[in-house]
């Protein structure tokens, strides 16, 4: 391969005809980027050329307007998608990026890895890294369905004594719905652990954004009634290959009655019975939100915790630059091998 590799921003219909040669997840499609762009997002395909061998890589994200009203940033939702697994060819792909980054005058690069697997993180000058694990039950490496622990059984058997139904609905009155029981949930949690978190945790969602995902068929909540109420709204991120748990929101009466096990055992049938490959439970908050707690519920439906790691760039324009060893020294409270930037990060 060439030491230089090229990149085009493509639209989205040039991104999807060339998605068949890699193997991305429910981040990578053009109707999750789209659906997330708005008025300080613009919508990002990049597509990585090798003069020699041609495309080599994908990645997909935004070109988000910062806080500072002169900087700009970029953020890709999940991992670099690249022919094959080779190391080198990532590399020189993650060097390109920091050149296209420095081009478009933008501050930082977020790469997160939603949906993503990476066993092994890469050391690339530019950028540090930190761990961002997800829990995944991979439907295709068992010999039958995933084994479920006897604790949310009985939580799902409870629930469904007191007469709770789940079905399937992409009305916007239940997305409003899912809003109310989200900030229900946001209330329990910080009550219980001392400490607030943002339920919309992925940069551009919100209740418009996550309604054009419903719109684009991208989407799919699952509802839990009880009596004619709403007690739990599920919204998940479905492709041909698998289920991604994006949001959940319950009222108090739904954890007295085990509602939130029904519905997570309901959306492990669906899987299976479609034929998917995975569905995977997402990431868990720090031990401080209640981490503990969801990695829990998550092994209880037979989840295992896989390997990814989300990369970010130091500050790439000055006068921010100088604030590299600031930011080298935050990084570390997080993970302990974040490398020193470098003279030429500052």
């Amino acid at each position: 391969m060439s030491e230089k590799i090229l990149i085009a921003e493509v639209n989205a219909a040039e991104w999807d005809a060339s998605m068949t040669d890699f193997h991305g997840g429910v981040f990578h499609h053009s109707a999750w980027i789209n659906a997330m762009a708005g008025k300080d997002r613009q919508a990002l395909f990049l597509h990585f050329e090798d003069p020699q061998l041609g495309l080599v890589g994908k990645l997909a994200g935004q070109l988000v307007q910062s806080r500072l009203k002169f900087n700009k940033d970029l953020y890709f939702f999940s991992g670099l998608l690249t022919l094959g697994n080779d190391a080198v060819v990532r590399k020189t792909c993650l060097r390109s990026l920091l050149k296209y980054a420095r081009s478009k005058k933008c501050g930082r690069i977020f790469l997160h890895a939603f949906d993503f697997r990476e066993d092994q993180p890469m050391a690339v000058p530019g950028f540090y890294h930190k761990a961002m694990n997800e829990f995944v039950i991979n439907y295709s490496a068992l010999d039958g369905p995933p084994k479920i622990s006897s604790n949310l059984k009985r939580n799902a058997a409870k629930a469904r004594k007191a007469g709770v139904v789940v079905e399937s609905d992409t009305s916007s009155a239940v997305l409003h719905r899912l809003m109310e029981l989200l900030d229900t949930t946001r209330s329990t949690r910080r009550d219980k652990y001392g400490c607030d978190y943002d339920p919309m945790y992925i940069q551009g969602m919100d209740a418009a954004s996550l309604e054009r995902v419903l719109d684009s068929g991208l989407g799919k909540m699952f509802v839990a009634k009880q009596e004619g109420l709403i007690r739990t709204v599920l919204f998940a991120l479905e492709s041909e290959a698998g289920l991604y748990f994006l949001l959940m929101g319950s009222d108090d009466k739904a954890y007295e009655l085990g509602i939130p096990s029904l519905v997570a055992l309901e959306l492990s049938k669906y899987a299976q019975s479609q034929g998917k490959i995975y569905y995977n439970l997402g990431v868990i908050p720090n031990e401080a939100q209640g981490g503990e707690g969801l990695r829990r519920f998550k092994e209880q439906q037979g989840a295992s915790e896989e390997k990814a790691f989300s990369y970010y760039s130091w500050y790439l324009r000055f006068p921010l630059r100088w604030m590299n060893p600031f930011l080298s020294r935050k990084a570390r409270r997080f993970r302990v091998d974040v490398p020193v930037p470098t003279p030429s990060d500052y």
